[in-house]
This record gives C-alpha cells, structure tokens and sequence, in this order.
C-alpha cells in the first residue's frame, strides 16, 4: 500500500508541473487582470516563476523516483497516471480562477498547443522518471566499493 501510494504522490507531482504550464496558457489574461500585472516587466517575472517552479518541480519528481522508487519498475506506470491528476487539478483551477469575462478565454491556438503538449508530455515524464530510475543509488556504491577480506583475498603481513 505505500508503495501505491508513493506512486500517486509521484505521479500528482508530474501532473502539478503540465497543470501549471496548461493554467498559464489558458488563464494568461485573467490573471494578469486578477492579480493587478499590467507592465511588461512583471509579466515576464511572472513567466519566470511558472518556468522555474516547473523545473524545480521535475527535479523533485525525478529525486523523489530515486528515493521512494527503489529502481522498482512499476514506477513507469507514472507516465500513464499523471493524466487523471492533471484533469483534477485543471478542474480546481477552473473552480478556484473562473473566468470573469468571455474575452479571457484561451484561443483554439492555445488549445491545440495544449493537445500537442499533453501527447509529449509522457515521454518527458517517461525521461525523468528513467533519469531518477537509473541513477546510481548509493547503497549500491557502498556495496561495490568495500573490500571485503578472506583469506583467499587478505594482504600478506
């Protein structure tokens, strides 16, 4: 059962990062309405923000693969689990950041840049679940780098 879980939390997190790439795509004008961003400046620290909170956020998955995971295979099932999350999440967002005018709606460009997102998305979390997979653990080091002594293989006095 923790297992199960440790994979849902994994798959939650790679889901946060698409969910925050989509809100911003769509939700673009109405949150610079909202939140009061009119100067250039401010929206491309606002940019920035998404861009690195979605890049510390890969990181966290791909560490918490490597940590939680174990190298256990069934953590390749996260590229398929994050799609149900990212649909959960986009619908709180849409609950939490409604749209106030009809104007602020995303356009059929965006849509399709989304639907074009979400058909690659699995293959990067495909690669950073491989990258915290394969990456050396250190338990593993440890074991290959001590040397144990027998007497096949003790040093001569």
């Amino acid at each position: 059962m923790k297992h199960f879980c440790k994979l849902n939390v994994i798959s939650t997190v790679f889901a946060v990062v698409f969910v925050l790439i989509a809100e911003y795509l769509m939700n673009d004008y109405g949150l610079r309405e909202r939140f009061g961003f009119e100067n250039e400046q401010e929206i491309r620290i606002i940019e920035g923000a998404v861009w690195a909170t979605c890049g510390i956020v890969t990181c966290l998955g791909a560490i918490l693969t490597h940590v939680w995971m174990k190298q256990r295979p069934s953590v390749f099932w996260s590229m398929l689990l994050w799609f149900p999350y990212a649909i959960l999440l986009i619908r709180v967002g849409a609950f939490l950041l409604p749209e106030r005018h009809p104007a602020d709606s995303g356009s059929y460009a965006v849509g399709m840049i989304l639907l074009l997102l979400a058909f690659v998305y699995p293959f990067f979390v495909g690669l950073t679940v491989l990258i915290g997979f394969a990456w050396p653990s250190r338990e593993n080091n440890l074991k290959a780098n001590t040397w144990e002594t027998t007497e096949e293989n003790r040093p001569e006095s």
